[in-house]
């Protein structure tokens, strides 16, 4: 169980959209050394607080109904008496569209254990009115998803930056621990900590409907996060967020430490008009049960 409560943690954690409000951005030189304020005016630079750059991201958000996403995920599980027992390395490129929710995903996965050396696996996902499939790139076989993990799926909400609005509000207890400064063409944003209001904050993001996910929240403590958002000056749109977490879990005398580092890539805002479900998913798929997906 304490593996499998990982294993959704991480699946779950690259959805978060940490963002900043109340503080003036600095401008950072290529060099990455902050400059005089009155070199920012010189050069025109924006004045923006960091609370009108996330209302306007806000703004732009909203209007969002389709974008591509990709994601770099490495991710190392280890205790302290074993070390590392399992890492992991997942690039997915992912097509989103809002309404009606739909998505296509392909994913690569690299796994290495110590004990059992070695895996990989490759698989497509397809999100639509039709269902929820997956195609075992390897093995050439589709399967679908059983009915609650389609609803759990769609629960999750996995358009990023478009259902927002709700966390500005809860955000703003964060100001005095945000970064802002910015680039030519971008706005920076970054949090780091460790504390209990930010440890809570992480738990309260995540979906409460996944019984294996609630299990690892009890258990589970943030030793320290770092979050990285790049926002486009131009359309006020996220282009890029890295998140740096190590979280400590803890179960029946057990304790691992999930230690993961995610880059995120947003890419064609509102250019996807359709995901296509290739027909041959519809030919007597193999069911995937929630709790089982051994049974492929």
């Amino acid at each position: 169980m304490l593996k499998k409560s990982v294993s959704y943690l991480g699946s779950i954690f690259f959805i978060l959209f940490l963002t900043a409000c109340n503080e003036e951005a600095s401008p950072v030189s290529k060099n990455g050394n902050e400059v005089a304020k009155a070199e920012e005016t010189k050069n025109g630079e924006s004045e923006l607080t960091a609370k009108e750059v996330y209302k306007k991201m806000v703004e732009a958000s909203s209007e969002v109904k389709s974008l591509g996403l990709k994601l770099d995920i490495d991710q190392e599980i280890s205790t302290e008496a074993d070390g590392i027992i399992l890492t992991t390395e997942t690039r997915t490129d992912s097509k989103m569209i809002q309404e009606p929710l739909s998505l296509y995903q392909q994913i690569e996965i690299y796994y290495k254990n110590p004990a059992t050396g070695e895996q990989e696996g490759k698989i497509d996902q397809y999100l639509t009115d039709e269902g929820f499939f997956m195609h075992d790139i390897e093995g050439d076989q589709w399967g679908r998803y059983n009915a609650d993990y389609t609803e759990v799926a769609k629960g999750l909400n996995l358009q990023p930056g478009t259902n927002q609005l709700d966390s500005l509000k809860d955000l703003e207890s964060f100001a005095d621990d945000f970064t802002f400064e910015q680039e030519a063409d971008q706005y920076v944003l970054t949090l780091a900590g460790n504390d209990e209001k930010l440890n809570e904050y992480v738990k309260g993001s995540l979906p409460a409907n996944i019984p294996e996910l609630e299990t690892a929240l009890k258990s589970m403590t943030l030793q320290e996060v770092e979050y990285e958002i790049f926002i486009d000056k131009n359309t006020f749109l996220p282009s890029v967020m890295n998140v740096d977490m190590n979280i400590g879990i803890s179960e029946n005398g057990n304790s691992l430490v999930l230690e993961q580092s995610i880059e995120s890539s947003y890419y064609d805002y509102n250019k996807i008009d359709k995901i296509v479900l290739p027909k041959e998913a519809l030919d007597n798929p193999n069911e995937i049960n929630l709790n089982d997906t051994t049974s492929m």
